[in-house]
């Protein structure tokens, strides 16, 4: 197959699929037209600030029922996530505590240790 018809078979495939490159690519396109900014520039730029570029273009045009209602659609997904990130959270908090007591337990079973000798060592003396 000729190159240029391997890209254009792929650029279908990613255009009817909407695949995560095709998304990405077709961001990145949309900064570089609106912002007046190379490719390769825009592909340097955080992701995070392209993206909230393009949802408050996206957004401007909405009316205030179309964004309320996609907001209602957005809540559970924020939600879902928020709890996600605190169980993420307190599994990392109850890791954190539980290596705090053990290298507690270990100082107080290493100190019982140096007693312990010493105790041994004062009767051989």
């Amino acid at each position: 197959m000729i190159e240029y018809e391997l890209a254009q078979t792929e650029a279908l495939f990613d255009v009817l699929n909407k695949s995560n490159a095709y998304f990405f690519r077709r961001i990145v396109r949309w900064y570089s037209t609106t912002f007046h900014t190379p490719l390769h520039i825009v592909e340097s730029l955080p992701w995070y600030e392209i993206l909230q570029h393009y949802y408050e273009s996206q957004y401007e045009k909405m009316n205030e029922t179309e964004l309320l209602e996609l907001l209602q659609e957005l809540i559970p997904a924020l939600a879902d996530q928020k709890e996600k990130d605190m169980d993420d959270f307190m599994k990392e908090v109850m890791e954190m505590n539980q290596k705090a007591e053990e290298k507690k337990q270990a100082k107080k079973q290493e100190q019982q240790e140096i007693v312990k000798n010493f105790d041994i060592q004062e009767e051989d003396v």
